[in-house]
């Protein structure tokens, strides 16, 4: 949560900038926010989506990545570095 709340101080800082230059952010300053937005989401830990698939006599649960859909069973996602939450 420290990056959450370092992001939306820099939000904050880069509005003040602006306001007190009396200027608006630059698309760059807008894609640099967007980049740290995209970075702070995926070192949050979210839930893996789990199916249930059922082999022969038995039924399999498989667990796959909230952002890019790819399977998952370790802390991270291998496809797109997502942070999983495994906690019940």
């Amino acid at each position: 949560m420290k990056y959450q709340e370092a992001l939306l101080e820099l939000g904050e800082y880069t509005v003040v900038l602006s306001w007190s230059k009396n200027q608006t952010c630059s698309i760059n300053e807008l894609n640099e926010f967007k980049l740290l937005q995209e970075l702070v989401d995926k070192a949050t830990p979210k839930k893996p989506i789990e199916e249930i698939d059922s082999y022969d006599d038995f039924d399999c649960s498989v667990h796959y990545c909230p952002n890019c859909k790819n399977e998952v069973d370790e802390a991270y996602c291998p496809a797109c570095g997502q942070a999983i939450d495994w906690s019940e």
